[in-house]
């Protein structure tokens, strides 16, 4: 008699418990594939989703920018005429003190 459950001293059955074993190990992994796919489909969806979330507000912040500040596009423009213009200041300095110098002397 088999007393213990998963122990069975009879050698004919151990072929067919193994292959029991197995059936439901195979059933097992086979849901466990089937779940981690599921999974690896989710996070896609997910990342997709997040993805066009951000690309809409980029395109959102961009519009905004466009509207706010027309001539964003000049900003290089700017930047130049700032450099120019301290270019000028620092010059209008150094005038003034070569002048100062020249009348000290």
């Amino acid at each position: 008699m088999n007393s213990i459950v998963g122990h069975n001293n009879n050698e004919e059955n151990k072929p067919e418990i193994l292959q029991s074993q197995y059936d439901k190990y195979e059933i097992i992994m086979g849901n466990y594939d089937k779940i981690m796919e599921n999974q690896i489909e989710n996070m896609k969806k997910l990342f997709k989703t997040d993805l066009e979330k951000l690309e809409d507000e980029i395109e959102k912040f961009s519009y905004t920018v466009k509207k706010n500040y027309p001539k964003i596009e000049d900003l290089d423009n700017n930047i130049d005429i700032m450099e120019k213009l301290n270019n000028c200041k620092e010059n209008e300095k150094n005038y003034f003190e070569i002048e100062k110098k020249c009348n000290d002397l």
